[in-house]
């Protein structure tokens, strides 16, 4: 989805990756100017995804959190009381370090390790392909895909298709990427002003 979102219908289930709840206001706390509205950017999304598909789970595939707890985790907590009908399942990522340090509402679940569904394989780092039947969904590297012509250059978020993976860009607002290239028989769907468009 357009979101940066994977919407799961048989499962009625959404899967976004790499929040980085905090990063916003730990920049702040820096002194990078970044504006504090931006720190809604990621529930208003969210918000717009449970309008649009009423799911009845969200699985987060790493880096919801980012920094140690600020004005920014505030806001995550108020938003899982606002949600409370909707099963939340964490994948820890690289940045979570510090999250199986909090109580958390009954209905966010915490897995320290891949969660296999069905030969779907829910995971933070891209791993290396296999021969089973097994494909994956994650995230980490936040990948991204740069434009370029006539001097000008575009950086934007992507979903990277491999033969059996499938790599999230980073869902939050201020998560940076990673230039990614499409190999053959991979694709990429970039994302740009809620539009999907897949780059050739």
């Amino acid at each position: 989805m357009p979101q940066k979102a994977v919407f799961w219908k048989e499962q009625n289930a959404l899967l976004i990756s790499d929040v980085h709840v905090g990063k916003i206001a730990h920049f702040r706390r820096e002194g990078i100017p970044v504006p504090q509205e931006a720190m809604q950017d990621n529930f208003q999304r969210l918000n717009q995804l449970i309008d649009m598909k009423t799911p009845d789970k969200l699985y987060i595939l790493g880096d919801l959190f980012h920094s140690t707890p600020n004005e920014e985790w505030d806001l995550f907590f108020t938003w899982l009381q606002e949600n409370q009908k909707l099963k939340v399942e964490v994948i820890l990522g690289n940045h979570d370090r510090s999250m199986p340090l909090f109580s958390f509402p009954q209905h966010l679940v915490m897995h320290t390790g891949a969660l296999n569904l069905n030969s779907l394989l829910l995971t933070h780092d891209p791993a290396d392909e296999t021969d089973d039947d097994s494909f994956t969904l994650c995230g980490h590297i936040h990948p991204v895909s740069v434009l370029r012509k006539r001097g000008l250059r575009l950086r934007l978020p992507c979903f990277y298709m491999r033969k059996k993976q499938l790599i999230l860009p980073g869902f939050g607002y201020f998560t940076g990427g990673y230039e990614v290239k499409a190999k053959p028989g991979e694709r990429l769907f970039a994302v740009a002003e809620n539009v999907m468009v897949e780059i050739k």
